[in-house]
C-alpha cells in the first residue's frame, strides 16, 4: 500500500506538469483548481456535501455539530477504500 500511494502520486505529479505545460510555474488560482479537482475525482466532494446537506436537513440539530459530520463521514470514506 505503501509504495502504491507514492507511485500514484509521482504519477499524478507528472500528469500535472505535463498538462500545465512542463516546468510552468502555477499561480495560486491554478493550484487550488488542480486541488479541487483532486478532490472531486477522489469523490471527497460529493461525501462532504452529503453530509452536510444530511447536518442542513437534521430537523434537530446536534449539540456537536463536529460528532455528527465524523460520524457520518468516516464510515462513507472507509467504504470507498
Amino acid at each position: 500500500p505503501g509504495q502504491r500511494g507514492a507511485t500514484d502520486k509521482n504519477s499524478s505529479n507528472t500528469a500535472s506538469k505535463k498538462a500545465e505545460g512542463g516546468s510552468k510555474k502555477l499561480t495560486p488560482e491554478s493550484k487550488r483548481e488542480e486541488f479541487r479537482r483532486y478532490l472531486e475525482k477522489a469523490g471527497v466532494m460529493d461525501a462532504l456535501t452529503k453530509v452536510l446537506v444530511g447536518l442542513y436537513e437534521e430537523p434537530e440539530k446536534p449539540a456537536n455539530a463536529i460528532d455528527y459530520f465524523l460520524e457520518r463521514s468516516i464510515p462513507f470514506f472507509l467504504e470507498k477504500v
